[in-house]
C-alpha cells in the first residue's frame, strides 16, 4: 500500500441519570443513514461460496480494484484460484488473471497501484501433494490485462501478503518463507522496473510480514509478527529508510503479544497500524483484543479505539487519507441486547479519536481503501441472515454523514432527539466505556457528567 493524495454496573447508571442521551448513543444511526452502502459485486466460479475479496486499491471514483480469490472445483472442492474484479464508477466487472499452473491452492492477498496502467497484485499458491512447497504470486496490469511476473522463491516454501508501489521503478513486496518445517521468516521482495529480487532484513528467530506501506523511496513500512513462545513473541515493524531495513520496537503489554495486520499513513510522523492483542486469560481461554498504533516520528504509541471491543475482536485492515481522515476495518462483540454474535465494524479517526460508523454489518470486512474523503472502499465476503456466505461483498462510503448521531430509537418523526433515547442508551451502549465516554477521560469514573457537555457540543446540534 501507497500513500494516495473494521450488565451496567450501578456507578455507570448513577452517571447516565444526568444525562438524556449521551455520544454514546453517536454510533447508532437510523436505518437508511448508514454512509456505507452495499454495492454488488460480481462472483467468480460455480457458486458463491469462498467467493472473497482480500484487499482493495481506489485511484479514482471511476478506478478501483479488487482483489481475493474463489472456489476453483476443477483443482478440488474447496481450492481457491485468484479473483480480480474493477469498478467503473457504475459497477463492478470481473477481470481475468493468469493460471497458476504449479498450484492446486492460490489467492491474491494485496493490490497497490502507480497509475491506471501500473498495478501490482500479490498473493502466493501451494499444492498440496508436494509436503512443505509453495510459490510467490506477482501480477501486473498494464492498462489492459494482467500478467503473471517472475517472482524470487528463496524458501521452501513462499507467500506474499502485502504490496506497496513507490514508482514504476521502486516496488516493495512482503509474506513468509519457510526454511525448514520448524522455521518460517519475513520475506521481502524488491521490484527496481526490470526484475523481483530478494532484499535482507535484520535477523528474525522466526514470523512474517503481512502489510508494507511506502510513504516514499526512503520511507517504507513493513508490519506483520515475529518470536517464539519459549522466548517471546511480539509485534513486528520494519523500516526502510532508503538504504536498509531496521526494526522499530513497539511497546510491550504484558501477558500476550501483538500481531500487526495492516499499515498505512499520510507523513513520515504520522503512520497507523492495526492489529490484535492475544492473550489468555484467568480462565485459560484464548482471548484477542483490537489494536491501533500510531507512529509520530519518533515512537510507536497504542491509541483507544472506541468501536471495537469485546473479549473477542480485531482489526484487519486501516486506510489513511488525511490527518483527519483515517479508517479501519475489522470485528468485535456487539452491543449489550444485540442478537449478533459478533459485528463486523468501520471505525473513523476524525483526527482527535477513533469512533464507530455504522455499516449494514452483512459481511466480514478484511480491507479498506479511497481515493479521497468522499470514495472509500471496504471490502470482505458477505453473509446472509443465517450466516452463510453470499460471495464478495463490497461496502461504499460516499462522506455523507448519518442523519442524526444521537438519535439512538432510530425515531423518524419530529422529535428525532427525545427521552427514549435515554433508555436505548442504556440498553445498548452503557456497558461499554468507548461507546459512552465522549470526553476521553481514562480516570475513574469514565463514564461521567463531563460526557452530557461533550455530547451537546459534538453530536446534539445536528439533530431535530
Amino acid at each position: 500500500m501507497t500513500m494516495r493524495t473494521t450488565s451496567v454496573s450501578g456507578k455507570r447508571l448513577a452517571a447516565a441519570g444526568a444525562l438524556l442521551c449521551i455520544a454514546g448513543v453517536a454510533h447508532a444511526q437510523p436505518e437508511g443513514s448508514t454512509p456505507w452502502m452495499v454495492v454488488p459485486s460480481p462472483n467468480g466460479g460455480p457458486q458463491p461460496l469462498g467467493n472473497t475479496l482480500n484487499a482493495v486499491e481506489a485511484l479514482s471514483p471511476t478506478d478501483a480494484w479488487a482483489v481475493g480469490f474463489h472456489y476453483n472445483p476443477a483443482h478440488c472442492e474447496y481450492c481457491p484460484t485468484p479473483l480480480s474484479m474493477h469498478w467503473n464508477g457504475a459497477a463492478w466487472s470481473l477481470v481475468s488473471t493468469p493460471a497458476i499452473p504449479e498450484a492446486q491452492k492460490a489467492q491474491l492477498d494485496d493490490i497497490d497501484a502507480v497509475s491506471s496502467t501500473d498495478i501490482w497484485a500479490v498473493g502466493w499458491g501451494i499444492n498440496n501433494n508436494c509436503g512443505l512447497c509453495g510459490w510467490t504470486v506477482i501480477q501486473h496490469w498494464d492498462g489492459s490485462s494482467w500478467t503473471r511476473a517472475q517472482s524470487p522463491n528463496p524458501g521452501l516454501a513462499n507467500a506474499l501478503y502485502g504490496v506497496a508501489a513507490v514508482s514504476a521503478t521502486d516496488v516493495w513486496a512482503v509474506g513468509d518463507q519457510w526454511l525448514s518445517f520448524s522455521a518460517k521468516v519475513p520475506l521481502i521482495v524488491h521490484y527496481d522496473g526490470a526484475a523481483w529480487t530478494p532484499v535482507a532484513y535484520p535477523p528474525i528467530e522466526y514470523g512474517q510480514l503481512d502489510s508494507v506501506f511506502a510513504l516514499g523511496a526512503n520511507d517504507v513500512w513493513a508490519v506483520g509478527v515475529a518470536g517464539v513462545i519459549s522466548t517471546g513473541i511480539r509485534g513486528l515493524a520494519f523500516h526502510w529508510d532508503g538504504a536498509s531495513w531496521t526494526e522499530v520496537p513497539l511497546p510491550h503489554e504484558p501477558g500476550g503479544y501483538i500481531w500487526l495486520r495492516s499499515i498505512s499513513g499520510v507523513a513520515s510522523n504520522d503512520v497507523w497500524a492495526v492489529g490484535v492483542y492475544k492473550y489468555v486469560n484467568h480462565n485459560g481461554h484464548a482471548i484477542a483484543s483490537a489494536r491501533t498504533w500510531h507512529w509520530d516520528g519518533t515512537s510507536w504509541s497504542r491509541v483507544p479505539q472506541s468501536g471495537v471491543g469485546g473479549h473477542d475482536s480485531r482489526m484487519y485492515g486501516v486506510h489513511a487519507i488525511s490527518s483527519d481522515d483515517v479508517w479501519a476495518v475489522g470485528g468485535g462483540d456487539p452491543p449489550l441486547g444485540s442478537n449478533l454474535a459478533f459485528e463486523y465494524q468501520t471505525v473513523h479517526w476524525d483526527g482527535v479519536r477513533w469512533s464507530r460508523v455504522e455499516n449494514p454489518n452483512q459481511a466480514v470486512l478484511l480491507a479498506v481503501g479511497g481515493s479521497s474523503r468522499s470514495d472509500v472502499w471496504a471490502v470482505g465476503w458477505g453473509m446472509d441472515s443465517l450466516g452463510y456466505s453470499t460471495g464478495t461483498h463490497t461496502l461504499h462510503h460516499n462522506g455523507s454523514p448519518p442523519l442524526c448521531y444521537a438519535n439512538c430509537d432510530r425515531s423518524a418523526t419530529p422529535p428525532a432527539l427525545n427521552v427514549q433515547d435515554f433508555s436505548c442508551f442504556l440498553a445498548r451502549f452503557a456497558a461499554w466505556d468507548p461507546y459512552a465516554n465522549c470526553d476521553g477521560s481514562t480516570e475513574w469514573p469514565e463514564f461521567n457528567v463531563q460526557d452530557f457537555s461533550c455530547f451537546l457540543t459534538r453530536y446534539a446540534a445536528g439533530c431535530p
